[in-house]
């Protein structure tokens, strides 16, 4: 990571060859920078790579570093790193934590056992909501929040689907669940349907936010585990990072 972190030519391309934590790993030594980045997506869940291009195979990534063109993606900074995907908290943080240590099932197959036991052993958290420093402040219970800068996460659910890496903006998702059955069915609903129930998402679009959990809470950064949070600020860092795209995203 050195040779990354020393480098600012605009005609360098660093290919992180891995899943969203090894894209992580390489992008936050390039913020700001010149120098550009590629990807080779060979993790579990590859969710930042759909925002590339959302092609099948590494092939077709392939192709993309090739013949692709570079585009100004946004990041996200939070109180000890950077978020270049999403950044889950709660249930969504303990269900990554899950499916890092399965060493058996893969695919969907991991993430739904996962969010299975992770419901079962989560407990709810009053949360304060602040909004690009507005003086408005929600309060709920919840047992999921996340931060999103691209559509997917775990693989296959598109839990953002209006969210682009480069428009500046980042979206806020907090779900007002008051119980565990309600979260439960929540689940069975991504998980057939592809999406929450709209009237319990509570959906922020922000350059700034902060958000406050009467409890200790579980949660990932780009799918790597960052242990447990109480408080936390996002800010939206446009156009910070150079990566090498399809041309749309």
């Amino acid at each position: 990571m050195e040779i990354v972190a020393s480098n600012d030519s605009p005609t360098s391309v660093f290919v992180a060859c891995g899943g969203d934590g090894t894209a992580q790993a390489v992008a936050k030594q390039l913020i700001g920078k010149n120098s550009m980045l590629g990807i080779i997506p060979i993790g579990s869940g590859n969710d930042f790579a759909k925002m590339l291009g959302n092609e099948t195979d590494q092939i077709a990534y392939l192709d993309i570093l090739l013949n692709g063109v570079p585009v100004a993606f946004d990041s996200i900074t939070w109180d000890k790193g950077v978020c270049i995907n999403t950044l889950g908290i709660g249930v969504d943080g303990l269900t990554n934590k899950y499916a890092a240590k399965s060493k058996v099932l893969r695919g969907k197959l991991k993430y739904v056992f996962a969010a299975a036991k992770a419901i079962l052993s989560i407990s709810k958290s009053k949360v304060k909501v602040k909004i690009n420093d507005e003086t408005h402040e929600e309060s709920f219970d919840t047992y999921l929040a996340l931060a999103t800068n691209g559509r997917w996460e775990g693989g296959s659910y598109q839990l953002s689907p209006n969210s682009s890496s480069s428009d500046g903006i980042f979206e806020l998702h907090v779900a007002a669940i008051k119980s565990r059955i309600q979260l439960f069915y929540q689940f069975l609903r991504l998980s057939f349907f592809g999406s929450f129930s709209q009237h319990i998402l509570k959906t922020y679009t922000c350059t700034k936010a902060k958000l406050q959990f009467d409890r200790s809470f579980p949660a990932h950064c780009d799918g790597e585990d960052i242990g447990f949070i109480t408080d936390i600020e996002f800010i939206m860092n446009p156009g910070s990072l150079k990566v090498i795209t399809k041309g749309n995203n």
